[in-house]
């Protein structure tokens, strides 16, 4: 049995077996064309790129599958464009190369970071073995009783000393600015115990890290852990001079601050699936364009705040809320438009700020219209989608003197999404996005210790990042 590959030299394509015999198949034109040689078929579908699906002939059935030779393009941009799409096949970048883009797309979460709990980053790879790049993230923490939020951002540049097709070791730097409040108990010189609150702001941090990525084509995790220092003297807060009598005793807290980190990366332009297509694969129910799209994802969102116009005691204590996410899409005609239905849900606590400890949380729903267009690479599969969203929507948060009466405020809201989605498989993509959305809302009638908030109106916002998969329908 011969194995095929195929040669392409300008518009004229031939197949080249592995015994070295040649089938020229000729000039291959602009229209839906199929070529025979021999016992060899190949077909070009109309949208340009050349999808080569190669059987070798018997006299009376058609032998198992040989190949899907796929993205050989005859000078066509990378835009969305009728026809059967092309799937890529699997491969690995060349040692010392990176796969994919020099730009690099990246969402963390951790522990004790520079630029926060969870965030974003955006790096520039000059060369395969460094980055250089900026992070923006959100940093919540528990001062004196109540919960703080500050959004803060990092410059970084990465060393990768080993850089293979499936690991990458790393070395990392990083600097920004942070405001770092410190709550320390003690005892006074007279023996009896005191808390002091020592702050320093817009201190300038500087973090070291070593790190370790598993790469899969153009994805990758990475696990970052280092130590960090904040420069600068941290000041008493209160009254100066009895703060600073009392924290006599108390020494200065540390200026080391450790961290850990995990993030999903992705440099776009070298997408890749994670499997050779089989024979399943390439049944036209799989090669047709999709009709629609089934979207499940998990959703943390590090900014957000719910306020109510007409009353100011109420303060917004959830710092983060995490939940999920789905869409529902269908495509209108051949292009890259769709429409389509989603829902989200999210959960969030946090402390009140009255310093009394207790916990309150706020749950937000929302169930919007959708309606955008996404931009997809016949090279890689790697799509771009921008989807707008008008719906309905809700907030249920714990309310009162007691924390545990619980109010709800409804009303219209608006999203916008952006979202990168890369093939895993055929029938599969992995989904990284942001959106913003906003809801005006209106109380109505509230609970009997909050009755201060009846007919009460606001707005709810929120910027989530979420992580998911979409399914072809």
């Amino acid at each position: 049995m011969n194995i095929w590959t195929a040669r392409v030299d300008g518009p004229a394509l031939s197949l080249v077996g592995a015994d070295g015999t040649v089938a020229a198949l000729g000039a291959v034109g602009g229209g839906a064309e199929t070529a025979m040689e021999g016992m060899v078929t190949c077909t070009r579908d109309s949208s340009g790129a050349v999808a080569l699906l190669c059987r070798q002939m018997t006299s009376r059935k058609v032998l198992p599958l040989l190949g899907l030779l796929s993205s050989l393009l005859l000078s066509v941009p990378a835009r969305a464009q009728p026809g059967p799409p092309v799937i890529p096949s699997a491969s690995e970048a060349p040692a010392g190369q990176a796969a994919g883009s020099a730009l690099e797309l990246a969402m963390f979460g951790g522990l004790g970071g520079l630029a926060g709990n969870v965030g974003v980053e955006l790096a520039y790879l000059p060369i395969p073995r460094l980055a250089l790049g900026a992070a923006l993230g959100d940093h919540y923490y528990d001062v004196a009783g109540s919960t703080r939020q500050e959004l803060r951002y990092a410059l970084f540049a990465r060393g990768y000393y080993l850089n293979r097709p499936r690991l990458r070791l790393l070395i990392g730097l990083a600097a920004g600015t942070v405001s770092d409040d410190n709550l320390q108990t003690g005892t006074d010189a007279n023996g009896q115990p005191i808390t002091v609150v020592r702050m320093l702001g817009d201190a300038v941090r500087v973090d070291g890290s070593l790190g370790i990525e598993a790469p899969l084509g153009n994805l990758a995790l990475r696990l970052e852990a280092g130590l960090g220092r904040v420069f600068g003297t941290p000041q008493c807060m209160g009254v100066m001079a009895a703060c600073q009598a009392a924290a006599s005793s108390i020494p200065m807290p540390s200026p080391w601050r450790p961290f850990v980190q995990l993030a999903l990366a992705v440099r776009p332009g070298g997408g890749t699936t994670s499997k050779t297509p089989t024979a399943a694969d390439l049944e036209p129910a799989a090669l047709a364009p999709a009709k629609g799209f089934m979207q499940v994802a998990l959703a943390g969102t590090p900014l957000r705040g719910t306020s109510l116009f007409n009353d100011g005691h109420y303060s917004d204590y959830p710092t983060f809320d995490a939940g999920i996410e789905a869409d529902g899409l269908l495509r209108l005609g051949n292009g890259g438009w769709r429409i389509g239905l989603g829902a989200r849900w999210g959960y969030g606590t946090g402390k009140s700020s009255s310093g009394s400890g207790r916990w309150e949380y706020e749950s937000p729903l929302f169930v919007p219209v959708l309606f955008g267009w996404a931009g997809r690479s016949q090279e890689t599969g790697e799509e771009v989608e921008v989807l707008g969203g008008l719906g309905y929507g809700a907030v249920f948060f714990s309310f009162g003197s007691n924390g545990h009466g619980v109010m709800s405020a409804s009303g219209l809201g608006t999203e916008l999404a952006l979202s990168y989605l890369r093939p895993l498989a055929p029938r599969t993509s992995l989904v990284l996005g942001i959106s913003a959305r906003l809801m005006i809302i209106d109380v109505g009638s509230a609970p009997a210790d909050t009755y201060y908030l009846n007919n009460a109106s606001g707005i709810h916002l929120e910027i989530p990042l979420r992580v998911g998969l979409r399914f072809k329908l």
